[in-house]
This record gives structure tokens, sequence and C-alpha cells, in this order.
């Protein structure tokens, strides 16, 4: 079924784009629009985007202003990150409210929004399935326009598992003049990075960009980036009525991974001579080298990804405007890294501390650490993407209508090596706390690999109703089909040339809904913009069946799903969000209350003794919600340009179904993890635009995050930090320029991430220097 599938879809885009080719026989009196730096009309996809002053993107037109759509959007711009010196996604995301990056294991990058993990990210406005799995490497942003977030319920309708919201990172487009820019930059750390990017026209009514970007460096903490990005895009309209853009894109980056500091105690820890406390459970070691790593030197991070996306448009009339969208992506992530640290401990009272376990003495050794778990995976990530949509605008009676209908369909193969065994002296060794050093090499050899593919299709349509100056109301539907199957295939001595598994040797579910979304928009003035929605959404639930666990469905009641086939259902929920917009003499102003609510989550229930074996209970009997508000603002006055954005997010575990296992959950009423309560952004920018220090510029930027939890239990976390940064630039008339950045200002000292209960410090105070040249 699955080649079919692709055989089907790979046949559709071919078309599309020999159709491209023929169309120009019908082409008629058709005046194309160049977008302006005033254009506020654009579509994400599936779903609609609309921002204030935000350029015509590779999203899809939806021609209706943004105060008419009732949508909650916050972005991120080129102007805003090169006035930073921003080139990494972490640093660029601090600056969309609702919004929580997590880094972890040095590289891998984790999206919450509103309170729910795992969110999508797409690129142009197209699915990226990996970030559904689990968390991913990402390149630099050398090559993005701009970031954009799309929070609510419109964000539902771009398919499955979309819950809070979405991250969109819309690439870098050609234009028709002739324009160069490069940089060098030298940075703390021993870093430095180069790019030079440059478009035009190429030849007859095609236009390109195309750019490169090389950065080296040893890291804080030795946690050292390698990094090259390659991009080359060439798009135009060749006839009145067609559109055709060819896009690439390259990178190949190696992370030197982090395991972070030694772990808190996981018991109190006494003085074995007199009993008295040192140091409390869940306490760090005082005085603890933040500088220092912890890894091994053979430790490593290796992301490979390239993607090609083919783009067509073809306008019929006002009435129908057809789209098609095609993408191919490879992404390839080694990974080889220490996981655990772990404590020296002995039954035998031969170390000054101790801890109680189970009735038991254990001693504990706070001097030395073991790196006691290595692990090592190959990912190997193959995806297909293809989105056939028709547009387009009409009227009944004097009612306008703006739709959009369409049929996309994912798929995504993914062979997953793992099951390590590890060779070489620094597989474990023991090393001191205080001054810790590398034992040696490792290696890893794959044991088995497990295989996945994913499909998906989804049929959708939306309009957007015109019905008077005051009022206008959305109405939007999707109905998603999801397929899953999985198996495992065992290696000979870890040689991965393994033979391809029968169809019956899977195990696969199969889940389909029904989205919908509603909203409205009410407009008092033409400065003022009240707006509500409501939708709903479904995340499809991949477990497979496995003997030793016993299975409660969402009313607590035992069942017995077959081996091979569906055992938990999707997960479902609803959202709903009433907002205020308002735009005026030089200040924008987004603002919105919104509430979640997801049922079916899975919980686990704890273990049980039947027919005298010992089984897990888990059960689909969890509830979550999430509420809070959200607010963005900009104010430009003069040569100044002011920004804030303030967030409130409060995720909370529901109350479990009842059952005759456990009668209330532990956890219920506890926050969800790593999502901070309250997170805001200032910034100022300062552009002198006469006198004698024209073409000077400053920004600065504060960006606050609440005390977030790492576990569920809610008994440890990180601390709540303020960064401040400040840049400085000048550009002489030659269009030569300098900048000076300057991240963690005053140096505060913080967590920015965990391993378990290994903290990960955040970087201090850095510094970078910048020489730019453009035409």
């Amino acid at each position: 079924m699955i080649t079919y599938f692709i055989r089907t879809t790979v046949a559709i885009t071919m078309m599309s784009a020999v159709s491209a080719i023929g169309s120009a026989a019908y082409a008629d009196n058709f005046v194309k629009v160049e977008p302006d730096d005033n254009d506020s009309i654009v579509t994400l996809l599936d779903f609609h985007v609309v921002g204030h002053k935000i350029k015509q993107t590779k999203m899809l037109p939806f021609d209706v202003d943004e105060k008419h759509l009732p949508i909650n959007m916050a972005k991120v711009d080129r102007k805003m990150l090169e006035n930073r010196d921003i080139n990494d996604i972490s640093s660029a995301t601090r600056f969309l409210p609702s919004v929580k990056n997590r880094t972890t294991y040095g590289g891998f990058q984790e999206f919450y929004i509103r309170g729910f993990s795992s969110q999508l990210v797409a690129t142009d406005g197209i699915a990226d399935q990996r970030s559904f799995i689990t968390s991913m490497p990402m390149h630099d942003l050398s090559n993005v326009e701009r970031i954009e977030l799309l929070r609510g319920p419109a964000s539902a309708l771009y398919g499955q598992s979309i819950v809070g919201g979405v991250i969109n990172i819309s690439r870098m487009q050609p234009t028709h003049e002739t324009h160069f820019r490069t940089k060098l930059s030298v940075d703390s750390w021993h870093s430095y990075s180069a790019f030079a990017g440059m478009s035009g026209k190429l030849i007859g009514p095609f236009n390109y960009y195309a750019s490169v970007n090389v950065g080296n460096s040893d890291g804080w903490r030795d946690n050292f980036e390698r990094r090259f990005t390659a991009y080359a895009t060439i798009s135009g309209w060749f006839t009145d009525k067609d559109y055709l853009q060819l896009i690439y894109d390259f990178s190949n980056d190696k992370y030197g991974t982090d395991t972070g500091l030694p772990p808190l105690m996981s018991h109190d820890i006494l003085n074995a001579s007199d009993g008295s406390l040192y140091l409390p459970a869940f306490s760090s070691l005082p005085d603890l080298p933040r500088k220092a790593r912890y890894n091994n030197n053979s430790d490593y991070l290796r992301n490979r990804t390239q993607d090609v996306e083919l783009r067509y448009e073809h306008i019929f009339n006002e009435a129908f405007k057809l789209r098609d969208i095609a993408m191919f992506r490879f992404d390839n992530i080694d990974y080889l890294s220490t996981e655990e640290l772990s404590y020296v401990t002995s039954e035998e009272p031969v170390y000054p501390y101790y801890y109680e376990n189970k009735g038991k003495k254990i001693y504990i050794n706070l001097e030395e650490l073991t790196n006691s778990y290595p692990l090592a995976f190959n990912h190997k990530a193959y995806s297909y993407h293809n989105q056939l949509e028709l547009s387009g605008k009409f009227n009944i009676g004097k009612v306008k209508n703006n739709y959009v209908a369409g049929w996309s369909v994912n798929y995504l193969h993914r062979p997953s090596f793992g099951g390590s065994k590890f060779f070489g002296p620094g597989k474990s060794y023991t090393f001191p706390t205080y001054d810790p050093y590398s034992g040696g090499s490792y290696w890893a050899q794959s044991g088995r690999v497990s295989i996945s593919d994913r499909m998906s299709q989804g049929v959708y349509i939306s309009d957007v109703v015109d019905v008077c100056r005051q009022f206008k109301f959305m109405l939007a539907g999707r109905y998603d089909y999801y397929k899953y199957r999985s198996t495992t295939v065992q290696l000979k001595d870890g040689d991965r040339n393994y033979e391809k598994p029968a169809s019956d040797a899977y195990k696969s579910i199969v889940n389909n809904a029904l989205s919908y979304r509603v909203g409205a928009v009410y407009e008092p003035t033409e400065a003022l913009s009240l707006f509500a929605s409501m939708g709903s959404f479904f995340k499809p639930n991949n477990t497979v069946y496995t003997d030793n666990y016993i299975y409660l469905d969402k009313n607590g009641q035992r069942y017995h799903p077959e081996d091979g086939g569906e055992v938990f259902a999707p997960e479902k929920g609803w959202q709903f969000e009433i907002g205020i917009k308002y735009d005026w003499k030089g200040l924008t102003l987004n603002g919105s209350y919104f509430y979640i609510h997801k049922d079916n989550v899975v919980t686990s229930l704890g273990n049980v003794e039947e027919d005298g074996v010992t089984k897990q209970v888990r059960g689909q009997v969890g509830r979550m919600h999430s509420q809070g508000f959200d607010i963005d603002l900009s104010y430009a006055i003069g040569d100044f340009l002011l920004g804030a954005g303030y967030a409130y997010t409060d995720p909370r575990v529901g109350k479990i179904a009842k059952n005759s296992y456990v009668e209330v959950n532990a956890d219920r009423g506890n926050r969800y993890t790593y999502i901070p309560k309250n997170q805001f952004f200032v910034t100022g920018d300062y552009e002198t635009s006469s006198g004698a220090l024209k073409r000077f510029g400053a920004s600065v930027s504060l960006t606050y995050q609440d005390r977030v939890y790492t576990n569920l239990t809610n008994n440890i976390s990180l601390d709540p930090y303020l960064l401040c940064d400040l840049s400085l630039r000048y550009k002489l008339k030659n269009g030569v320029g300098f900048m000076a950045t300057v991240n963690n200002l005053f140096n505060r000292h913080y967590n920015v991430s965990n391993l378990g209960t290994q903290m990960i410090p955040g970087q201090d105070i850095n510094y970078k220097l910048s020489v730019t040249y453009s035409f």
C-alpha cells in the first residue's frame, strides 16, 4: 500500500510540474502585484498566518487582511536577528512568548508551546514530521528570513499531533535586484564564522538567491561545534499566470555533546562520623567547576541534512488558484556520548559519607565519578511531502468568501540503529569529581535496527466569510488518515546491511479523525480588532502490544488489544482562545487568553502480580489542561523601535479516570515539566537616520524565564534567570559595517537544561565581533 501511495503522490507532483510548462498557452491578461514591506497577508499551508508588515513568503496566499482573521501570531524577523548577531534557533525563540526551547545532549532541540511538548516545526510551511517523534538538531539561521509562531486553534488545522502551536521557519527568497552580503565573525571560546550570500536576476524571468555559512567553535565548556550550511533557490513567474520555485538546502554539523554536571544527591547525604546531615536530597555538590566538561573526548553528535523543495502555482482567475508543493528531505543523526554519571559507592564503611536506602547504609565517595552509561544510535529519516491546494474568492449575494481547499500527504521512513555494544577503555572509567578528564577512546557496534514508517493524508477546507465591515467569521474542517507500522531486526556483528523485513513482521496501527475550527472577528474601529476561536485536535499513539502489560481504556476498564493492532486510541481534545489586536500610529498590540484540554493521556499506574508474573499497568485514563495568556507589542517612534512580549502558561496534570488499580494519581494538579509559568522579553533598537552618527545602531535585549520543573513530582527544578544582551554597530558609506555584541552582560550563572539530575549550565558572559560588507 505504501509503495502504491508513494508512486501516486510522486506522479501528482510530476504532473503538476509538467502542467506548469504547458500552461503558458492558456495565459490571458493578468497583472502581478509584487509584495512590498507593508504586505501583511500570508498563509501557513493548511492554516493561515498574518503578521504586521510581513513580506510575502513561501506560505500559501490567503487574500484577507490580518485583522480580519481570528488568529494569534508572533515573529522574529531577519533584521532582529542581524541586529543581535543571532544565528541559532535557541537564542531566537527567546523572543517568541509561549515558546520554551530545550537543548539537550549538546545539540538536540525540542519546543514546548503553551504547555505542550514536541510541537511541530515547519520549513516554508511544510511540516517536519521528525519533530513529532523526538528532539532533533537544527542547522544555523544563515538562510532564514524570519521565524513565525502560530498559536492557538488555528494551528490544529495543520493536521495530527498539533496542539499549542506551530513554529515556521521561512527561508530567504530571490530578488530581482542584485544584492551581496558577506560577514566574518570572531567570538569567545575560539569561535569564528564566515558567511556569504548573493541574490539577483538569473535568466529570463527567473531570479536566484544563494548562500553559504561555515562556523567553528571550541564551545562553552569545550562542547565544540562545527557547522556548514549551503542554500540555493531560483524562482520566477515564467508566464503571467504561472510561478515556479526550486530550493536546495544542505547542512553538515558536528557537536561535542554535553552530559552536564555531576548529579544531584539522590538521598539525604549524612556524615559517617556522627550521622549529621551533610547535603539534603536533590542538592548539588558545592563549588562544582561550571566550565568543566564531564564527557569523553570520543563523544560526538553528527547531523547531516538535505532537502529539495519544488513549488508551482497557476492562476486561472480570481476564484481559482492552484498550488502544488513537494519536498524531499533526508536527515542523518549519528550519536555517541557519555550520558549517566554516578558517584562511587560501597556497602563497606570506606567513605566519609553515606545515605540510607531501604534500611541499608550505602557509603558514597563524592570525590570520584564513573561514566556508567554511554549511549549510541544512528537515526536516518527519509521523508516526502506533497500538498495540492485550490484557493480563491467568490461572492454569495453581498457576502464575500475567501476559501482554501486542499489535500496533503506525508510519508516518513526511519531506520534507527541502536542496541549497541561498547568497546575500548573509555566506555567506563573513574575520574575526579572536581578535575574531570577523558579516560581514553571508545566506540560502539550496533546490535539492532528499529524500522518505522509513518504515513498521513489530510483533506481540508477553510473559508473566511466577510459579512460586513465590522464582522467576519471563519469555518474550517480537516479529515486526517494516519498509519504507523514498526518492526525490529537484529544485526549480525554490527553489519548494517540487513534484509528487508517481510510485511507480516511489522506491527501497525491506523487512526483517523475529523478536526474543526470556528472563529469570528469583530472590528469596532479601523484600529481595533477583537477575535475568538475554538478548535479540536488529535494525536495518534504509536504504542504497540507487549505481553507483560495490562491495558486500560479511557474509561478505566481493562481490555485486551490484538498483537500487531492498535493499543491506545489517539489523544483528543479542544482549545479555545479570545484575543485583541490593535494597530495605531506606530503602536501594535496583540494579546489573547487561551484554554486547552486534552483527554486520553496514557499514564503508568504501577506494577501488579498476575499469575506469578509482574505486569505493568498502563491506562489511557489521564487528562491534561493548560491555560494562560500572552501579549506582544511594539512601538516605533522616530529612530527608536521598542518591543516586548509576555506569556503566562499554567499546564496541569488532570484527574485520572476511575479504575481498579489507582484511585488518585499522585501527580494530579502538578505542573508539567519544562514549562515556565512566566516568560517575558523587552527589546530596544536604535538606528540613527541623520547627523554625525548616521548609520550608527544599538540594540539591547532583556529576556526572563521563570522556574521550570524537570519532573512531574515537582521536586527538581531549574531556577529562574534574567539575561541582558547588548549590541553596537556602525556602517560606513562604502557598505562596510562593524558590530560588537555582548551576551549575558551581567554574567548571570544559571542552568539552561538537564539530563536527568545532571544540570547543564548556561553560557557565561561572551563576546562577538563582526565585520560585514554588503551592496
